[in-house]
């Protein structure tokens, strides 16, 4: 229970009630100001009524004097799980799947699982240890962050980069290539 303040993360999108679903990222611009204005552009189709803000949380960051960032991920989801109260496409938790890599059936259903993240139009697919902290003061982060990209003409591929990277000099050495 909060006592005095907390610090969520969370992303605001836009729900189709029409069709039961989140909408592409870029259509936000519409419903949300910037500076006092809307940031349209010419090419964006109007308002539609049957679209409205939803908030997804992700994260909590901060539980009156606790920072949750050094604890394991299933304490901070189940501590968000605690204070988020959910409304029907309007306030939500982001969706989790675990999948235990050590089973056969991982590589498939890592596939399947991303695939849904494509279909349904989400703006990324993280993977993450249940067990670990989100942040580690020796430096060492234990996630993995892929996203599609929406370039027009690209749809049925997903570009993916490598988001948290290390150089280590004794590995280009060792692999004979210059700089990675």
């Amino acid at each position: 229970m909060i006592k005095s303040h907390y610090i969520l993360e969370g992303e605001l999108l836009i729900w189709n009630d029409n069709d039961k679903r989140i909408e592409s990222f870029h259509k936000i611009r519409k419903y949300v100001k910037r500076l006092g204005r809307f940031i349209r552009t010419a090419r964006d189709s109007p308002v539609d009524l049957k679209e409205h803000l939803i908030i997804i949380f992700y994260n909590i960051i901060l539980l009156d004097d606790t920072v949750c960032l050094t604890e394991p991920h299933n304490r901070r989801r189940h501590l968000l799980e605690s204070l988020i109260h959910y409304i029907s496409d309007r306030a939500d938790i982001g969706d989790r799947k675990i999948i235990n890599f050590s089973s056969l059936d991982a590589p498939e259903l890592l596939n399947k699982t991303f695939t849904r993240t494509i279909t349904q139009r989400w703006e990324r697919f993280v993977l993450k240890d249940c067990d670990t902290p989100c942040f580690s003061f020796n430096g060492t982060k234990s996630f993995i962050k892929l996203k599609k990209n929406y370039i027009p003409g690209l749809r049925d591929t997903a570009d993916l980069v490598v988001v948290n990277r290390r150089r280590n000099l004794r590995d280009e050495g060792e692999l004979g290539i210059r700089k990675l």
